[in-house]
């Protein structure tokens, strides 16, 4: 956006219409400036932006800069979403492997449990049968 225009028009850069590079990167646009220079000279302006409209100009120059980025195969904007949508996949297949872990280690702890309490229930019966053989309460 601020390189130089190669048009018959006496600007060259977007910048001297009023659009601006803030300090936080992001672009400021001066209204009064650039209709002040619109009104005083229209056709230069419409020179800056149009240009031959093929291979010169503001807008044709911002088109083959934009259609660049956003390109499909080999934009930078393309390739960021297809890493983030590989990132993304990645992270749910962990998901999904660490919830069959879980549940794996769930049916084994419930499996665990069981027999913890099968063994208890046992020692608890033979003690029982054994007061019993050996007299009662023990009073």
């Amino acid at each position: 956006i601020q390189y130089m225009q190669q048009t018959n028009s006496k600007f060259s850069r977007i910048i001297q219409l009023g659009v601006e590079f803030n300090k936080t990167g992001t672009l400021n646009f001066n209204q009064e400036k650039f209709t002040k220079i619109v009104n005083s000279e229209p056709l230069e302006v419409i020179e800056f932006l149009r240009g031959d409209l093929a291979t010169t100009g503001f807008i044709t120059s911002m088109k083959k800069k934009l259609g660049a980025i956003v390109d499909n195969q080999t934009g930078p904007v393309s390739i960021r979403k297809k890493s983030m949508q590989s990132n993304i996949s990645q992270i749910d297949k962990r998901i999904d492997s660490k919830e069959k872990s879980l549940v794996r280690r769930e049916d084994q702890l419930r499996n665990q449990f069981a027999k913890m309490e099968e063994a208890m229930s046992r020692i608890q019966t033979q003690g029982a049968a054994g007061q019993s053989a050996f007299g009662g309460g023990g009073k």
